[in-house]
């Protein structure tokens, strides 16, 4: 009996062990932060862009379309910056690697302080602890630093929008964030891209250089955001 009673704490000595090495490893993919976000709306959806860096824990881009649980605040937000403007997110600490991913532990709503303009620039705290839901992941990516030989743009939100938004996929070190809105109307009945290319360059994209590439005039498109100086 006293040999059966080691031999079982023995081997469940070996398992602890097991199993506390199998989280460190878990724990090194982790991206645990505050995970600072652009907030948008085309009129009808709010949408949330993580601002990534190219270092840990925020070397992941996420574009989403949340909904704040307070349905009056939602409503509120969806009309006053469907104008073209952006406000910003301050969430909790969280997981940035579970955020609106399809693992088990997924994190698919979350709490944040919302600022009108840039949260670490100068921006107004308007709301504070809000509950916001991930309705849909639109772009999920880890950066990588390898140079790209393009520069990529895909569409955020549905084509049958007045308003239609366009993010830069970050890929390259250094590269830049960018989000680009143009005006339905612009493209008249010709067919609307749901992702475009660009000669790639790493410090800035101008709106003749987006109207040329499209072939619709440039007073369509407005650059809603445009960030280089974290992604160097």
């Amino acid at each position: 009996m006293r040999k059966h009673t080691l031999f079982l704490l023995f081997s469940m000595f070996w398992l602890n062990i097991g199993n506390a090495e199998t989280t460190n490893v878990d724990e090194n993919q982790r991206r645990h932060g505050i995970h600072g976000m652009l907030l948008f709306s085309d009129g009808e959806q709010l949408y949330a862009s993580h601002l990534p860096m190219f270092h840990k824990p925020h070397d992941v881009q996420i574009v989403m379309a949340v909904n704040f649980a307070d349905q009056a605040l939602n409503s509120q937000l969806v009309s006053q910056l469907a104008t073209g403007n952006y406000w910003t997110l301050e969430p909790e600490r969280f997981d940035l690697s579970t955020l609106g991913a399809s693992q088990p532990d997924a994190i698919h709503s979350f709490t944040a302080d919302v600022y009108a303009n840039h949260f670490e620039r100068g921006g107004t705290k308007a709301y504070e602890g809000k509950q916001l839901v991930v309705t849909k992941t639109v772009f999920r990516q880890t950066l990588s630093e390898q140079p790209a030989n393009k520069a990529a743009f895909f569409l955020v939100n549905q084509k049958k929008r007045p308003t239609l938004y366009y993010f830069h996929a970050i890929e390259g070190r250094p590269d830049f964030d960018a989000l680009v809105a143009i005006q339905h109307a612009a493209f008249e009945k010709r067919m609307i891209p749901t992702e475009f290319d660009m000669p790639k360059r790493q410090d800035f994209v101008t709106r003749q250089e987006l109207a040329n590439t499209l072939a619709i005039p440039e007073d369509a498109i407005r650059l809603v955001y445009f960030e280089t100086g974290d992604l160097k």
